[in-house]
């Protein structure tokens, strides 16, 4: 029973750290179109990756 009980918790932790690995990478991308609609404006400006 033992085991069960681990083997659903790591898997529970696999989940979580999934869906923030693709949430950060979505709002990154998110960000970075933001930042490239006001390259126009700026010259200088330096894309962060």
């Amino acid at each position: 029973m033992n085991n069960m009980l681990f083997a659903l918790y790591m898997f529970l932790i696999a989940l979580a750290i999934n869906v923030t690995w693709i949430l950060s990478i979505k709002i990154r991308d998110s960000i970075n179109l933001y930042r490239n609609r006001d390259v126009g404006k700026k010259k200088d400006y330096v894309k962060i990756k």
